[in-house]
């Protein structure tokens, strides 16, 4: 059975998560997240009208502060309707509350903001505290008491497999044991593989390097993520990092150490 990755689970959690929490969709579809105020900003109106209609954005007081027309685009074959642009992304003051109008219907409200997605990065990076194994998951740093649990495979110890496979194959087994305490679960089958686990570690690390070569080092400062290790002084992103790179090394074997299938 093929399985997600931590990095891929994490994603659908925070999509599952703010599904479950969002109002039901309003006739302007707006990002549930934000716009970012020097970006582009695009809504959509599911409306089967040939020519532009007039548009407006209000702030949180309602007052109107930017008005134009839609863009009229006509069928959409990925949702199954007729629907017009809304591109107001010459507006760029920050704020929250804005909806936007176009005759009775109105948007959800919404934010414009520097940094609109930050919260969607922070929820997704929890979803790797919550995989790891070997320690408990403390309430201080889960968002809801019920995502709290005991150390899982505490420890978790593992020798080499001796006898016969199912193929017949006798495996000579080893005098050796490895110590695999930690790292990440990959999924709710609570299995531990070092390629899924190794994609999501380099994953973050290159998430790292390119934060900083964009300017953004401190994007996940000590601190910034709800983890037991927040106060050490090291990049939070890191520190999560570590707990599986620190798995990888403990399951390499001995060295000196030469496997093989004993011949019959």
């Amino acid at each position: 059975m093929r399985r997600l990755s931590p990095a891929l689970l994490g994603a659908a959690a925070v999509l599952l998560t703010t599904a479950a929490t969002q109002p039901p969709p309003a006739p302007i579809r707006i990002d549930q997240a934000g716009f970012e105020t020097s970006g582009s900003k695009i809504a959509i109106l599911p409306s089967t009208q040939g020519t532009p209609l007039a548009w407006t954005l209000s702030d949180a007081r309602g007052k109107i502060v930017a008005a134009g027309k839609t863009i009229p685009v006509g069928p959409d074959a990925a949702s199954g309707e007729s629907v017009h642009r809304i591109d107001f992304g010459s507006f760029r003051t920050p704020g929250t509350g804005y909806r936007l109008h176009v005759g009775a219907t109105a948007s959800h409200p919404f934010v414009i903001a520097d940094r609109p997605f930050a919260p969607v990065a922070t929820a997704a990076m929890a979803f790797f505290y919550q995989q790891r194994s070997g320690v408990p998951i403390l309430p201080a740093f889960v968002e809801r008491s019920d995502l709290a649990r005991p150390a899982g495979h505490a420890p978790d110890v593992a020798t080499c497999f001796a006898g016969r496979d199912q193929k017949g194959v006798k495996w000579p087994g080893c005098d050796y044991k490895i110590d695999a305490t930690g790292g990440w679960y990959d999924a709710g089958d609570h299995g531990k593989y070092v390629v899924n686990g190794g994609v999501s570690t380099w994953t973050l690390l290159d998430l790292h390097e390119r934060l900083a070569a964009f300017g953004d080092a401190k994007a996940f400062a000590d601190g910034r993520l709800a983890l037991p290790e927040r106060t050490n002084g090291k990049d939070d992103l890191l520190d999560e990092a570590r707990v599986e790179v620190a798995f990888l090394l403990a399951t390499q074997i001995p060295d000196g150490t030469r496997l093989a299938i004993a011949p019959d």
